[in-house]
């Protein structure tokens, strides 16, 4: 897996940036030279003045350097961030989003309620936000799964692909109980030419930043 591009949108900057102080440093040094040659010889640049434009060089060569340096950390760390990114792969993981892939007949989500109830809802949807399956739940607190085997509410069954679901419930009294839905999975391939970096949790893509736990093992 070619890791060099996560670094590769700072390194053009850090370039541009690099090329720009270059380009300063040899019109001053034209412009410095260009002065020195054709100096009043009754008036000729003074110390002081020589000491200002030379501290003004310095200046200039010290951030060219720094800028150099600065890309070379930028890399390393891009490098470092990389290589702990792919660790991803083959781990089990539960992100935010109500996303899942139906891939060989089974997709799964997770998703977390704030309170126990025997009245829940699973409703899973396509991508146009038609009706696919419904199915009654006994829904505990806390973090739990749903496996959908793709069966459709008119008996058949839904082709492969991305789908969403929402859960709902009701408490005794009739009022709504709160549940979030997260997809859950095996990591199969990390992209990290994308910001932030993109896992692919079966045929899913997930980034990073929604990521809400990792577990070892498939």
């Amino acid at each position: 897996m070619d890791i060099s591009s996560l670094g590769q949108t700072n390194s053009s900057q850090t370039a541009t940036s690099q090329a720009t102080l270059n380009a300063n440093l040899d019109t001053f040094l034209t412009l410095l030279t260009t002065q020195l040659q054709n100096q009043n010889p009754l008036e000729p640049l003074k110390a002081e003045q020589f000491t200002e434009q030379l501290t003004q060089f310095t200046g200039l060569e010290q951030q060219i350097q720094t800028n150099e340096k600065l890309d070379s950390l930028i890399s390393a760390s891009a490098t470092q961030f990389a290589s702990s990114v792919i660790n991803y792969v083959g781990r089990t993981v539960t992100a935010n989003g109500s996303v899942a892939t139906l891939d060989e007949g089974r997709a799964q989500w997770a998703f977390n309620s704030a309170a126990p109830t025997n009245n829940g809802l699973a409703t899973v949807r396509n991508g146009q936000g038609d009706v696919i399956y419904e199915e009654r739940l006994d829904i505990k607190r806390g973090e739990q799964t749903f496996t959908w085997n793709g069966k459709t509410n008119d008996g058949g069954f839904a082709p492969e692909g991305n789908y969403i679901l929402s859960v709902s419930g009701q408490d005794s009294s009739g009022s709504a109980i709160r549940v979030t839905t997260d997809i859950s999975g095996q990591v199969s391939k990390v992209d990290v030419t994308q910001t932030p970096p993109q896992l692919t949790v079966g045929t899913t893509q997930v980034p990073l930043s929604a990521i809400t736990s990792v577990a070892t093992g498939g």
